[in-house]
């Protein structure tokens, strides 16, 4: 019960709002002139070899869904103590890039685990 207290209990997420405008604007320079490039350099292997591969914006009709994943991972962020240093937790883009550019991953790690 007491992991309760991590997971936002409310109908809506306060963070709902903010990730949802977030994805549109990575949507938005996603299909900008030249992105292709940008984003297929993004997805070099190990080796640091580029494929042909590229990550894509997240689909108009999946949005809603991914947007509660990503507001629910930020919303425990903002109740679990962690390793970041100093970030805005009312920042999304700063909230994500801490999280997934955490050293420890410890974040990702008890986000998974409750």
């Amino acid at each position: 019960m007491d992991c309760k207290r991590f997971f936002n209990q409310a109908r809506t997420n306060p963070l709902f709002e903010a990730v949802l405008e977030f994805l549109k604007t990575a949507r938005s320079l996603c299909n900008s002139a030249g992105s292709d490039l940008v984003r297929q350099q993004a997805m070099r292997n190990a080796d640091g070899a580029v494929t042909t591969l590229t990550f894509r914006p997240v689909e108009t009709s999946a949005e809603k869904k991914y947007a509660r994943s990503v507001a629910d991972l930020l919303y425990f962020a903002t109740q679990c103590p962690w390793d970041h240093d100093a970030v805005d937790l009312t920042d999304v883009p700063s909230m994500l890039s801490s999280i997934f550019f955490e050293r420890q991953r410890s974040i990702q790690h008890n986000f998974m685990t409750r």
